[in-house]
């Protein structure tokens, strides 16, 4: 038996992504997509004009009876990204190399990444601010953190999603924004 043997990924949530109502019927990644790590029960949302986050931003919603998680979507014109100043030495070296509008993608992704990290191991922001994400922005979708792992999630142009759940090799279903549950 090979020490690369893993047992099989069975989907223990589902993560549906709601669009704002300026976007619905927007593309949305396709159902059924399980690229694996775990998920939490937030989401942040996206844009965020004057009106209040729920009605005008993305929401990440997780479906999930017994698995303690988070997932955020943040999108890259949310006025609200993790502050420079905060981020990991390696993480701001990435970022300074990349064009403005990657810049502010990646400002996102990092966003979720630490917001998700933060509602699921209840972390203060500046403890969070301590930890390297920067293999996210290098194209890896799931980094081990501890007895957690935080994944990337499939979302609509614009906007990053990331799951934090306990455990490794465990995967998810992305859901149609109506299996969302109501509130």
């Amino acid at each position: 038996m090979s020490s690369d043997w893993q047992p099989p990924r069975f989907p223990l949530f589902g993560i549906a992504l709601i669009p704002p109502p300026a976007h619905r019927g927007a593309d949305l990644p396709e159902s059924g997509s399980d690229l694996a790590p775990a998920v939490a029960n937030d989401a942040v949302d996206a844009a965020r004009p004057e009106g209040p986050p729920e009605s005008s931003a993305w929401k990440a919603v997780a479906v999930a009876s017994a698995v303690p998680l988070a997932v955020v979507a943040v999108a890259e014109t949310d006025p609200d990204l993790w502050p420079e100043r905060w981020l990991h030495p390696e993480e701001k070296r990435l970022i300074r190399s990349l064009a403005p509008r990657a810049r502010r993608l990646s400002l996102a992704l990092l966003t979720a990444a630490r917001r998700a990290l933060v509602q699921a191991l209840g972390l203060p922001a500046p403890a969070a601010a301590s930890i390297d994400l920067s293999p996210l922005l290098n194209g890896v979708q799931s980094l081990r953190l501890g007895d957690w792992t935080l994944q990337r999630v499939p979302a609509p142009q614009g906007c990053q999603v990331a799951a934090a759940a306990p455990g490794s090799g465990w995967s998810y279903t992305l859901l149609p924004p109506e299996a969302a549950p109501p509130g």
